[in-house]
């Protein structure tokens, strides 16, 4: 005897606490089942709001908050894409869109409108706009940029302008207003202070300069000066020959220049060239006496006969040989 089993399909449903139980196409209803019937759900103390979520640690079905009160979440008729959607009153309930603050599809925030503040360990940085200037502000503590690049690798700071042609200023400034200047203009870096500038003031060490010079490299230290009464401004030059191995001191290449002076206003002071083992070779003191190697100072010279300023040479014998009055 052969045997049919029909084949139907079967789905179930619940509805106002009922199982609606459809065979085929003719539904029907069971009353008398709860969720907590099915084996793969766990709901048995739920709560106002909770919905249904799938656990897949225990396998179940398990009532979860919804985050809110119950019921939908209404929000405005239409948005602009890539908006930020944020809460109305604390109802948990509404939201509505920040016209302003946009997160691309590829993770670009825009809009924000300042000052935006960052808290943490309970300071704060601020940044903000006032029209002119813009403000990178810290409640406390210092500013510390570092990269995190590798192991001892360089941080390079760098402040750019707008175009090719403008000066960048890095500007200092300490609460008496006095003011530091780092800034580039004209092909040359320059340093600039409203005060007295001190370099190295602490003399913890050396200051070199074009320590690393190599063969053909000579550059050279000038300072300049503004001479009032000649209305013109000269500069003295310092630098290695690169002709002879020795330093050079120069004045400015100029007809109207009168060169270099070294000033004595102390009666005890004096200008003086010495050897390798700091003999004195030439010399020229206050009183404008002249003492090339060999000669006397004031002292012997009045002791020799000899009227200040005059140039002699003390001979081995002991007699003076005057050179000019």
């Amino acid at each position: 005897m052969k045997k049919k089993f029909a084949i139907f399909s079967l789905s179930i449903a619940l509805i106002l606490g009922m199982i609606l139980l459809s065979v085929g196409q003719q539904p029907m209803l069971l009353p008398g089942f709860n969720l907590t019937d099915l084996i793969d759900v766990n709901a048995a103390s739920p709560s106002d709001g909770y919905v249904i979520i799938w656990d897949s640690a225990t396998g179940k079905w398990i009532p979860a908050s919804s985050g809110g009160g119950a019921g939908d979440v209404t929000g405005p008729g239409s948005s602009t894409d890539n908006a930020i959607a944020t809460f109305n009153l604390a109802t948990g309930k509404i939201i509505q869109q920040n016209h302003s603050v946009l997160i691309s599809d590829t993770s670009v925030i825009s809009g924000i409108v300042g000052p935006l503040g960052f808290t943490q360990n309970s300071d704060t940085i601020t940044l903000s706009h006032d029209g002119t200037n813009a403000y990178f502000k810290t409640d406390d503590g210092n500013f510390v940029f570092q990269t995190d690049e590798g192991t001892n690798t360089d941080t390079i700071f760098d402040i750019k302008p707008k175009g090719t042609s403008n000066a960048v200023y890095f500007r200092l400034w300490d609460i008496d207003s006095e003011e530091l200047q780092l800034f580039t203009a004209a092909s040359r870096a320059k340093i600039r202070s409203s005060h007295t500038l001190g370099i190295n003031d602490n003399a913890l060490s050396d200051v070199y300069f074009f320590e690393n010079a190599a063969s053909g490299n000579n550059p050279s230290v000038h300072i300049y000066g503004y001479v009032t009464a000649g209305t013109s401004k000269r500069y003295i030059e310092f630098t290695m020959s690169d002709v002879n191995d020795e330093f050079l001191i120069q004045a400015e290449n100029n007809a109207n220049h009168e060169g270099i002076t070294v000033s004595l206003p102390e009666a005890n002071q004096a200008f003086r060239v010495r050897d390798s083992g700091a003999a004195v070779k030439f010399m020229v003191d206050n009183t404008g006496g002249i003492f090339p190697a060999g000669m006397k100072s004031g002292i012997d010279q009045a002791n020799a006969g000899a009227a200040a300023g005059e140039l002699y040479i003390d001979t081995d014998d002991g007699n003076t040989i005057k050179i000019g009055v």
